[in-house]
């Protein structure tokens, strides 16, 4: 395992499926792989409707084929088919089954921070949370994350200059995301703060120059705390963040992959905010994406 290296992108790379990867080395579901690990690549090639996003689930106390494939999104028949179970009742526990999945799953082990991970906050006047993922739904970044202490954050601040142009349009993109989803529901289009602009885009290179994302600062600053020294002083504000490669997939987590009444989406929609400030930093081989609510 090298610096960039995912078991998804390896198993891409040699044709094959993380799942293949997880049984030819005895990884479980949620076990990271260091920098400087070597793994056991498998001979045999993807099958002809597998995909590289497959991978190994071990069966626990409660669960059954019904909640499983729920949870991961496909369906009972398929997880049969591909694990060879002709009675599915005789699933036990501990048992390894192959989950045929035909995306990412949005936390992926890895030995970069290349795991997509969003989590939102809203607040109203005082630093009061009111909408968070909860703690069992919320994957912890900083487990997922090898980070190189010799990045500084002058060297961080030099990759966002160098990129200052790209950032520039991933943020028109993400405005225009936004405010499509808000006209479509006949809500008013978001206006650009710059006062939330300033806080999002300092947070986003915070979470970078530390190593994992938050919406606690590393000086122990909440969102409404960074907002309102940022100069933005209105009654309502929000934060939105996630750790993925583009601005289209960081809409994607924030909008399409949580029910409608997510905390993420209802940042977006919500009719107390008419003012938004994007920030991006790089980290490794993504992005933390901050998006920065007021009203």
């Amino acid at each position: 395992m090298q610096k960039g290296d995912t078991l998804s992108t390896i198993a891409a790379k040699f044709q094959s499926s993380i799942a293949a990867l997880q049984l030819a080395n005895g990884l479980s579901e949620n076990q990271n792989v260091r920098l400087g690990a070597k793994l056991k690549i498998p001979t045999t090639k993807l099958a002809n409707d597998e995909t590289t996003y497959w991978f190994v689930y071990v069966v626990k106390s409660g669960d059954s084929l019904g909640t499983i494939a729920a949870r991961f999104k496909v369906e009972v028949a398929d997880v049969l088919r591909v694990n060879g179970i002709t009675d599915a009742s005789r699933v036990l526990i501990d048992q390894q089954l192959i989950i045929p999945v035909k995306t990412p799953r949005i936390v992926e082990q890895t030995s970069e921070p290349v795991a997509e991970v969003a989590a939102a906050a809203s607040m109203r006047t005082e630093p009061k949370l009111i909408a968070l993922i909860p703690p069992e739904a919320t994957p912890t970044i900083a487990s997922l994350i090898v980070f190189d202490p010799a990045t500084t954050s002058a060297q961080a601040a030099s990759q966002v200059a160098a990129s200052a142009t790209d950032f520039d349009s991933m943020k028109s993109e993400l405005l225009a995301l936004y405010n499509e989803q808000r006209a479509a529901a006949g809500l008013p289009t978001l206006q650009i703060s710059a006062a939330l602009v300033a806080a999002a885009q300092a947070h986003a290179e915070d979470c970078a120059v530390r190593g994992f994302g938050s919406h606690t600062g590393s000086d122990g600053s909440t969102s409404r705390t960074r907002i309102t020294r940022a100069g933005f002083n209105g009654e309502y504000s929000g934060e939105n963040w996630a750790y993925t490669s583009t601005s289209s997939s960081a809409f994607n987590m924030w909008f399409y992959r949580e029910s409608p009444g997510g905390p993420h989406r209802r940042n977006i929609m919500s009719t107390d905010f008419n003012m938004v400030g994007f920030g991006i930093a790089p980290m490794g081989n993504g992005y933390f994406f901050i998006a920065n609510f007021g009203g």
